[in-house]
């Protein structure tokens, strides 16, 4: 059986509903409303109908328990149900109480598996492109254990799949949050050096792309797919607030019913055309990496800011060696900065600091157990991360004895501030002291 059940609070001074047969004479008052016992006519449908009084002590109020009931959900019997709340509502204004919405339970029932499944069709679809295009969990073949273990703390445990501790509103996130390549506030500066070389060549456009900020879908779906991703995301977030309705037992209307049908089907068709084409997507593979931690970096604020450090460290580094190639021969690959430390540390191409190789190896290992879905970053855990940048990128500096002024982006080696440190700056502050 449907059920609907209502409270409605009457103030009886005027004489408004003492009882119940007043409160039913007042349903009769409309012509389509007919009350017989334990019975509700409308329009030649009959309902089933309950009512109890209960009297509020030393007020002046008479409380109605209304339950209604039919073993079938139809228009008519929402039509019923509205004209019930017309006819009772002028006396009550704002205070009709609905204390159990059957109505909205039997949609609910009905668009919840619908909703969940539109909810891991996008889950499937992240994950496929996440694993088969970005290389998801290609890291941990390729991690030794003792590296691994060096970043463990006594409360560390493995994750579940990453994509399943995201929530519906979040998951949206991984294909159309947009992001850069390289640091947009950095992009004036690197416009104003291009227009003083005079031309701008194909390589210098593309330059410019990596700092103009682009989500995923626009990237590599968008020619795919005939779907434009402000469109999705909005129909994204509107059947989430549907979706609330369902998972926290809220009233719903006809109208939330019809379109909740309506997205699932709209967004189930695109994430299946979307799906279809993932073989159709290149990525270079230089830009596997930088689109993987972008993407992770969706799950929570603190898993965000030491992505975004670790970037701007990677970046900056990177910086750092081409710019000063003499202090750095050793380094094959400087768009992989800290991965060719480590490579020529073990190498015995060059001879790091223990601290300073051990750092490298905490934050690569850091930056692959998020790859490979091991872990995320807490907040509790972020203050010791940016502390070791800053460590990090002193001791290097003083190590290779590195001229700051030498490189192409100065101040800081990651987001949060840090200062490049020169001995001639510590000097300077041992002065000061």
């Amino acid at each position: 059986m449907i059920r609907v059940e209502y409270l409605l609070p009457f103030d009886t001074k005027d004489g408004i509903c003492k009882d119940i047969s007043s409160f039913n004479s007042l349903l009769a008052s409309n012509a389509d409303i007919s009350i017989r016992t334990e019975k509700i006519s409308f329009k030649r449908s009959i309902y089933n109908y309950t009512v109890e009084l209960t009297e509020v002590q030393d007020q002046e109020c008479s409380v109605f328990h209304v339950i209604i009931e039919t073993k079938l959900l139809t228009e008519k019997f929402r039509e019923m149900l509205r004209i019930f709340r017309k006819t009772v509502g002028p006396y009550l204004q704002e205070n009709i109480q609905i204390i159990w919405d059957g109505v909205s339970f039997e949609w609910a029932k009905e668009m919840y598996p619908q909703i969940y499944q539109v909810e891991n069709s996008m889950r499937k679809l992240i994950s496929k492109f996440m694993l088969i295009k970005l290389g998801i969990g290609w890291h941990k073949s390729s991690v030794p254990k003792d590296v691994q273990e060096s970043i463990k703390s006594e409360n560390y445990k493995p994750t579940h799949e990453i994509l399943y501790e995201v929530d519906f509103i979040q998951l949206s996130n991984f294909l159309f949050k947009p992001y850069s390549f390289k640091d947009a506030t950095k992009l004036p500066q690197v416009i104003s050096d291009i227009l003083q070389d005079g031309e701008l060549t194909e390589e210098k456009k593309e330059l410019i792309r990596n700092y103009i900020p682009k989500n995923n879908w626009d990237r590599y779906f968008s020619d795919l797919v005939d779907f434009e991703s402000d469109e999705f995301k909005k129909k994204w977030q509107r059947l989430y607030g549907i979706r609330c309705k369902v998972a926290h037992n809220k009233s719903m209307t006809i109208d939330d019913y019809s379109e909740a049908q309506k997205l699932c089907s709209e967004l189930t068709e695109v994430i299946e055309k979307a799906m279809s084409r993932l073989g159709s997507i290149d990525i270079p593979d230089d830009d596997k990496e930088s689109i993987s931690l972008h993407t992770i970096a969706t799950v929570n604020d603190p898993t965000r800011t030491y992505v975004d450090n670790y970037l701007s460290f990677r970046d900056n580094l990177s910086n750092l060696v081409l710019n000063n190639s003499e202090k750095f021969p050793f380094i094959n690959d400087p768009s992989r900065p800290v991965a060719s430390f480590i490579d020529s540390s073990t190498a015995g191409q060059v001879v790091l600091p223990d601290t300073l190789h051990n750092n490298f190896l905490t934050i690569e290992n850091t930056k692959n157990s998020l790859l490979s879905g091991e872990t995320s970053i807490s907040g509790s855990d972020l203050i010791s991360t940016e502390e070791l940048f800053k460590n990090t990128a002193n001791d290097l500096l003083t190590s290779f004895n590195v001229d700051p002024g030498n490189l192409a982006i100065q101040s800081t080696l990651f987001t949060s501030g840090a200062s490049f440190h020169t001995d001639a700056d510590n000097d300077n502050e041992e002065k000061d002291e």
